[in-house]
C-alpha cells in the first residue's frame, strides 16, 4: 500500500524527495508536456521539479500498475527536459518496508493563484491550471499574456474546481488565447456594495464664492415703483446644494467594468430671503405726507432626487479605477416672490393698509439626464472609496416675469461602501 500524507508545515525548510523519472517530452500548442512514472500518487496541481530546477504542474493520472503511477505534467516556465530526467517534490519520503509516506509542504508544493497557465481554450471558455486549492474564487479576474508578454485579454472565473478553473473572456479576442499562455491574477470583481454617500456643490455668485444671504443688497430710499426693485440677489447662484444628512448608497458591478450606482437620497437646497424698503409719500407739490414700506419675501428651492448612474470603469479591478457614466434623477425646483406694500399717512388715513403688488410661484419638475466623472479606489477590496462629480444641465428653465432662477452646476460626492 502506498499512502500520502499532506501536512502544513510552519517553515519552508523542507527537502526535495526523488519520486520518479521523465518518460517522454512533447509539445501541445505552445506548452511543453512531459510524461512521468512516479512511485507515489500525487493530487493534480502539485508542483514537481525536474532535475531540481524546472517546475512542472502535475496533471491527470492516465495509468498505474503495482507501485508505478503515470502522469502528464505541464512545464511551468521554460526549460530543456530530456527523457529519464529525475523528478523531485518538496517533502520528506519515508519507507517502512510496506508503505511509502510522503509529507508535502503545501505552501511550496502548490503555486499561488497569482500566476498560472492556460491549459485549454474553447470559444469564450478558458481553462487555467489554478483552482480552489490555490485560493481562486468566483469572479476572480485574470489577465492573459503570451510567452513574449503580449497582452491578449481578461477572463473572469465562473467555475472553480479544486485544481483548475474555467473562466469567461470579458475583454480581448477569444481566438487569440491558446494553451500555454500565461495568466496573472488582477483581483476580484465585487458584485454588490452598500454604503453611505454625501455630496455638495460650490456656489458661485458673479464669479466669486457666494457669501450667502448676507451678501444680498438692501434696498433703501425713495423708489418710484416697487416692481423696479425686485431683484434682491440670485438665489440660484448662491445655492449650496448638498445631500443634507447624506444618502444610502447602492453599488452593483458587472463584468467588463460596467456598473450601476444609486443614491437613495436627495441633493437639495432652500433659501428664504426677507427684505423691505421704506420710502416717502409726497403730494403733487413734493411735500411729504406719509411713508410706505415694501415687504419682500422670496423662497427658492431645488431638489435632485435619487440619482442613479450607469457607469463604465477603466483599469478595473485595479485599486485605481476611474469611470465615466450617465445618470438620471428627478429634478424639482420652485421660486416664490411675494411683495406687499403698507402705507402710513401723516394724518393717519389708510394706516396699516396692505396691498399685494406681486405674488409669483413658478415650479418645474422633470426627469433630468446628467454626465458623471468618477474614481473608484480599492475595487478588489471589501471597502470601496468612491469620488464623483455630476453636472446637472439646465434642461428646463425656472422663469417668471422675465427673471430666470434656474439652478445648474456641478455636485461632487464621496461614498464609502462595504462590498461582497
Amino acid at each position: 500500500m502506498i499512502l500520502i500524507f499532506v501536512s502544513i508545515q510552519s517553515s519552508f525548510a523542507v527537502d526535495l524527495a526523488e519520486i520518479g523519472k521523465v518518460t517522454g517530452v512533447y509539445q501541445r500548442a505552445k506548452s511543453t508536456i512531459v510524461t512521468m512514472e512516479l512511485e507515489v500518487k500525487l493530487p493534480p496541481g502539485v508542483i514537481a521539479f525536474i532535475n531540481k530546477d524546472i517546475k512542472a504542474v502535475i496533471g491527470d493520472l492516465f495509468s498505474n500498475d503495482a507501485k508505478v503511477y503515470r502522469y502528464e505534467a505541464a512545464l511551468s516556465g521554460k526549460g530543456n527536459v530530456e527523457k529519464d530526467a529525475k523528478v523531485y517534490i518538496f517533502g520528506q519520503k519515508e519507507n517502512d518496508g510496506t508503505n511509502i509516506y510522503l509529507r508535502l509542504e503545501r505552501r511550496v508544493s502548490f503555486e499561488p493563484k497569482s500566476t498560472g497557465h492556460v491549459i485549454a481554450s474553447y470559444g469564450s471558455r478558458i481553462h487555467i491550471d489554478r483552482g480552489s486549492l490555490h485560493e481562486v474564487h468566483d469572479r476572480d479576474i485574470y489577465a492573459i499574456y503570451d510567452s513574449s508578454g503580449h497582452y491578449k485579454g481578461n477572463i473572469e472565473a465562473i467555475g472553480v474546481g479544486d485544481y483548475e478553473t474555467i473562466g469567461q473572456t470579458v475583454t480581448g479576442e477569444r481566438s487569440r488565447i491558446e494553451p500555454g499562455d500565461n495568466v496573472i491574477h488582477l483581483g476580484q470583481r465585487k458584485f454588490f456594495g452598500l454604503g453611505f454617500m454625501y455630496g455638495f456643490s460650490l456656489p458661485v455668485t458673479d464669479g466669486n464664492w457666494a457669501q450667502g444671504p448676507s451678501s444680498w443688497r438692501k434696498g433703501s430710499g425713495i423708489v418710484a415703483d416697487p416692481l423696479e426693485d425686485a431683484d434682491w440677489g440670485d438665489f440660484e447662484k448662491s445655492a449650496n446644494i448638498s445631500s443634507r444628512d447624506g444618502g444610502l448608497f447602492w453599488e452593483w458591478q458587472f463584468r467588463d467594468g460596467w456598473g450601476i450606482n444609486w443614491m437613495w437620497g436627495i441633493y437639495g437646497h432652500s433659501s428664504l430671503g426677507y427684505n423691505n424698503i421704506t420710502r416717502n409719500i409726497v403730494d403733487s407739490n413734493g411735500n411729504k405726507i406719509g411713508i410706505s414700506t415694501i415687504y419682500i419675501k422670496d423662497n427658492f428651492s431645488v431638489e435632485i432626487i435619487s440619482p442613479i448612474v450607469l457607469k463604465k470603469n477603466f483599469f478595473y479591478p485595479d485599486w485605481f479605477s476611474p469611470y465615466l457614466g450617465i445618470g438620471t434623477a428627478l429634478y424639482r425646483s420652485s421660486f416664490s416672490d411675494i411683495q406687499t406694500v403698507y402705507y402710513r399717512y401723516d394724518d393717519n388715513s389708510g394706516t396699516g393698509q396692505g396691498v399685494n403688488v406681486r405674488n409669483r410661484d413658478p415650479k418645474i419638475a422633470y426627469a433630468t439626464l446628467f454626465p458623471v466623472v468618477g474614481l473608484q479606489l480599492f475595487s478588489s477590496n471589501t471597502i470601496h472609496l468612491i469620488i464623483d462629480t455630476k453636472y446637472f444641465p439646465p434642461w428646463r428653465r425656472l422663469e417668471s416675469n422675465g427673471e430666470d432662477h434656474t439652478w445648474s452646476g456641478w455636485i461632487t460626492s464621496l461614498a464609502v461602501t462595504t462590498n461582497w
